[in-house]
């Protein structure tokens, strides 16, 4: 599984937009997930708090669920 953050949809973009990244076995299976925007990944990854953990956390752990059930599926 493969989860990257980033601070806009383009840097997200450039990533899966890649040669390399698309062929990669988990791109292929949808085992990735590209979290994207500032507040986002400032709210579970940079300057944590209660509040930004409890606003950010269940996007976070819906995208990790879905990127680990397609790494999952054969």
């Amino acid at each position: 599984m493969l989860l990257s953050f980033f601070d806009n949809q383009s840097s997200a973009d450039s990533l899966t937009g890649m040669d390399l990244i698309k062929l990669s076995p988990l791109m292929a299976k949808g085992a990735f997930t590209t979290l994207v925007g500032e507040d986002l990944t400032m709210a579970v990854s940079g300057a944590i708090t209660p509040m930004s953990l409890r606003w950010g956390f269940p996007k976070v752990v819906g995208e990790i669920g879905r990127a680990a059930g397609a790494a999952k599926a054969d």
